[in-house]
């Protein structure tokens, strides 16, 4: 088991409803692969250092888990294909 971050953002225009489905989504396929240690902290609207899709804020998600090494790959497959994620970035914790 390896030891990762996710951080991801999702478009501010969406409701909140929108967000928090989006955010149990992501924590429940981390769940189905066997995640463990699951920590998600909701920075949430935050300013862009540059507009992004004409855009200058979106609001910030931070995961913490423990997990195979090839679970970021299949999530990452997932957030690629979702509409509502602006950006993402997987990184390996070293412990």
């Amino acid at each position: 088991m390896q030891k990762y971050e996710l951080m991801f953002i999702v478009e501010n225009a969406i409701s909140e409803d929108a967000k928090k489905a989006l955010i149990e989504k992501v924590k429940a396929f981390l769940t189905a692969n066997k995640a463990e240690n699951l920590a998600v902290d909701v920075w949430g609207t935050k300013k862009y250092a540059y507009k992004i899709n004409h855009k200058s804020e979106g609001y910030y998600v931070v995961a913490t888990f423990e997990s195979a090494s090839e679970v970021p790959n299949k999530l990452s497959q997932e957030l690629n294909i979702n509409e509502n994620i602006v950006r993402f970035m997987f990184t390996k914790i070293e412990k």
